[in-house]
């Protein structure tokens, strides 16, 4: 949570939250399907260029945590998303 308000400090919320969730599923779906890679990729790089280097590393970290978070509760999967979704009132 602090990490993604940190963020927002410049943005709205809700900005921050999306382009998060966006740059994972593209840097985790690059990862393992090379078939639409560049296509991606150029989302991806779309997506970082509104961030300076400092708030792309602290996207990074926030991936970390969510990495962490959800290795952590494999034996008992949660929403960890939709808390944080919920926890900051993203309606």
């Amino acid at each position: 949570m602090r990490l993604l308000r940190q963020l927002a400090t410049k943005r709205k919320i809700w900005a921050v939250f999306s382009d998060f969730l966006a740059l994972s599923a593209l840097a985790i779906s690059n990862a393992v399907d090379l078939r639409q890679f560049d296509e991606r990729e150029a989302q991806y790089m779309e997506i970082v260029g509104r961030y300076n280097k400092s708030e792309i590393k602290l996207f990074a970290e926030l991936f970390a945590h969510l990495t962490l978070e959800l290795d952590e509760h494999a034996e008992q999967p949660r929403d960890v998303l939709g808390e944080i979704f919920h926890e900051l009132m993203l309606k």
